[in-house]
């Protein structure tokens, strides 16, 4: 029987490496590599394996297990295998038309594909055996003994019924003639022909009876050796139970899985259909936000224009108040000019009365006393006069500082 054949094809080394530490000790089956899944259709055509494992890291993994499922090969037990989470193409392919068999996640252990790989490494066994029996039993020697004993029993027939014959022709040669010299001799040679043909009878019947024995021994062999077959049968049906066990086991689990990936779906279906809501109400939040915007930037644009236009106003006035107040500073240099001029005349004028009052006190000193006080509301007059230009001055520089 031909080796049995465990095909990976992964670019990750560890699959392979794993496999064939698995089935280093099974006898009958090997484990052939391969890493472009470009060429896995070929490598199972050419191989024919038992198990096809795929790295199901990339999308190509589904392309080729579509395209086994189409083949002549579409029976091959197909398993794919990837590190970490699932995405969203391989849930789907899991309950796909061209679905694996078996999906498992590396570092591969004691999981899904090992189940798979004893089931199939047990039934190949027992097929082995099963098979190596019940050819044995349909090539038995008791087989070949019971063609030779059915060739005795043909060839045993013939020599008696050879030797009918000579018995009736010596009978009938002795009742036909008396024996003269030839005629004994030709009995003598029938004779002897007669007793050599049943010497080869009696060896015969010897070898039949040894024969018959043989194949006695040789059937009771064989019914044992059908004892073993049917266990063997009763193994190989129990284990094919397991498989349809596991096999129920692995569709209960993508049931499982398949619901739990309809949920997954409506969830996210409604997550999509919330977050849908939630931007459409952000996009419209988004709009009024827009308006509000372009609104507040038209009242900040009319603002601005106010603002700058009373800005304007403001400079204008403000140009025409500094106007004002430069020509209310120059008319107010000119009056103080104008009042410290009055005032110098005044002062320089009640300087000069006071001192022709000085000098006609001194003059008219020895006159009388009438006079003098005449003299001195004079003084007082020229007084009054000096105090008044003053207090005029003064008001002029406060009613200046004012207007500033």
């Amino acid at each position: 029987m031909s080796p049995q054949v465990v095909l990976v094809i992964d670019e990750v080394a560890e699959t392979g490496v794993f496999l064939k530490d698995r089935l280093s000790g099974q006898e009958g089956v090997t484990v052939e590599e391969g890493k472009d899944p470009r060429r896995g259709l070929e490598a199972v055509k050419k191989h024919q394996p038992v198990l096809v494992v795929l790295g199901a890291d990339t999308s190509e993994a589904r392309e080729l297990c579509a395209a086994i499922r189409e083949s002549k090969q579409a029976d091959t037990p197909l398993a794919m295998v990837r590190e970490g989470r699932a995405p969203v193409w391989l849930l789907e392919h899991a309950f796909s038309e061209h679905r694996a068999d078996f999906y498992a996640r590396r570092p591969l252990s004691n999981g899904a594909l090992e189940s798979a790989l004893s089931s199939i490494s047990d039934a190949t066994a027992v097929a082995e055996d099963g098979l190596t029996t019940h050819e044995e039993s349909k090539q038995s020697p008791g087989d070949s003994v019971g063609s030779a004993s059915a060739e005795l029993r043909a060839k045993l027939d013939e020599l008696q019924a050879d030797n009918e014959r000579l018995r009736s022709q010596l009978k009938e040669l002795q009742a036909a003639v008396p024996f003269d010299e030839e005629a004994t001799e030709e009995v003598a040679s029938l004779k002897e022909e007669a007793q050599s043909q049943q010497s080869t009878i009696d060896a015969l019947k010897k070898e039949l009876e040894q024969a018959e024995l043989a194949f006695s021994k040789i059937q009771e062999q064989h019914a044992d050796q059908l004892k073993v077959v049917d266990a063997l049968q009763r193994d190989l049906e129990e284990q094919r139970q397991g498989l349809e066990q596991s096999g129920e086991q692995e569709a209960a689990r993508l049931e499982s899985l398949r619901q739990t990936l309809e949920r997954t779906k409506e969830e996210g279906a409604q997550a999509l259909a919330d977050l849908e809501a939630q931007l459409e109400s952000t996009q419209t939040e988004k709009l009024e936000a827009e308006a509000g915007h372009e609104a507040v930037q038209a009242s900040l644009q009319t603002l601005q224009e106010e603002l700058a236009a009373e800005r304007e106003g403001r400079a204008v006035v403000a140009d025409e108040h500094r106007a004002e107040l430069d020509q209310l500073a120059r008319d107010h240099q000119s009056t103080m000019e104008a009042l410290k001029a009055e005032a110098a005349v005044a002062q320089e004028a009640a300087q000069t009365a006071l001192e022709a009052a000085e000098q006609e006190v001194e003059r008219v000193s020895s006159k009388s006393e009438e006079e003098r006080q005449n003299l001195q509301g004079i003084v007082e007059q020229a007084e009054a006069q000096v105090a008044e230009l003053e207090s005029r001055l003064s008001g002029a520089q406060e009613e200046a500082a004012s207007r500033l």
